[in-house]
């Protein structure tokens, strides 16, 4: 049986990879910042889904969170990253843009 971790698998592209994956007999680990959506996943697909919660941005408890879902599965065939963040911001607030920079270079980037 095939092993695949997806960082950012609660929703979007990441969690219709995770399904598919699941679909096709798959043991899948799952990461994300939303502790509900991870737990409906478990839920919903039961089997073969790993979760942990990790919100990448969180750059210090990163290799950590990563580590676990590595430990639990043994090998793994296919890590995929799919966290990202995108926010209209038409003020250029800092603020708003530097919440995009932490997780799509910054968190990517420790991943």
């Amino acid at each position: 049986m095939k092993k695949a971790i997806i960082i950012g698998g609660t929703s979007g592209i990441g969690r219709r990879i995770a399904e598919l994956l699941f679909e096709k007999g798959w043991t899948v680990g799952i990461t994300g910042r939303r502790i509900q959506l991870l737990n409906e996943i478990k839920e919903n697909l039961r089997n073969h889904i790993l979760i942990q919660e990790h919100d990448i941005t969180e750059i210090n408890s990163s290799d950590e969170k990563t580590e676990s879902l590595f430990s639990q599965l043994k090998v793994v065939d296919l890590v995929i990253v799919s966290s990202g963040v995108s926010e209209l911001n038409q003020e250029l607030s800092w603020n708003t843009e530097n919440k995009v920079i932490e997780t799509n270079i910054n968190g990517i980037a420790k991943v």
